[in-house]
């Protein structure tokens, strides 16, 4: 989403005046909550850190608001759609490492059991890769954001994601060879295609 930058310059002159965060807040907010939000270019994410980093320095509630829906169970409903619940949790978590990402080194420090807590959570009961994949970043995040003598409980669950990903991967690799014995035989040289490729 492009947002005009006289704009965002108004927004960060207004995140600087106290009495002002009524008329910012809310439209911000949205913004963040916006699916569209990430389709931005990079340096966009620099001009409005920030914008975010004030407002989660001064709306208490809402970092534990954002733990809240990174952390949101499946719903047990039958049509519930799988994919845009996965899709949502994904970009609750890519929101959950920018906001980590706007604020300062050991800022959210006091947080970090609750945010481990959450992840450890979210890769032993999510199996899909667009989330997992977020799950990596939000580490890498929390590796940059932190000091290192702060991350002694953490390195045993990277630890644990590293031993595992070998694992992951050839069980990957399986299933597509299994795929390629029940394809077509067109689809089934496709497929051995794709595996000389993946082997070179």
């Amino acid at each position: 989403m492009e947002i005009d930058d006289a704009i965002v310059q108004i927004a960060r002159e207004l995140a600087k005046i106290p009495a002002a965060l009524k008329t910012w807040r809310g439209p911000v907010t949205e913004l963040l909550n916006d699916s569209r939000v990430f389709n931005s270019a990079s340096d966009a994410a620099i001009k409005w850190k920030p914008i975010i980093k004030i407002l989660f320095d001064t709306d208490k509630t809402a970092f534990p608001e954002l733990l809240g829906k990174v952390a949101t169970a499946p719903s047990a409903n039958i049509f519930t759609n799988r994919e845009y619940e996965m899709l949502q949790r994904s970009l609750n978590l890519r929101r959950l490492s920018y906001v980590m990402f706007t604020g300062d080194k050991n800022h959210f420090l006091t947080q970090l059991p609750t945010i481990q807590e959450k992840l450890v959570d979210i890769l032993k009961n999510v199996t899909a890769p667009i989330v997992q994949s977020e799950v990596y970043l939000c580490i890498r995040v929390l590796l940059c954001r932190l000091s290192p003598h702060n991350l002694t409980s953490f390195w045993p669950v990277v630890l644990t994601e590293l031993v595992s990903l070998p694992a992951y991967t050839s069980w990957t690799y399986l299933n597509m060879l299994h795929y390629s014995t029940v394809c077509s035989s067109k689809s089934w040289y496709r497929c051995r295609r794709m595996d000389r490729r993946i082997c070179s």
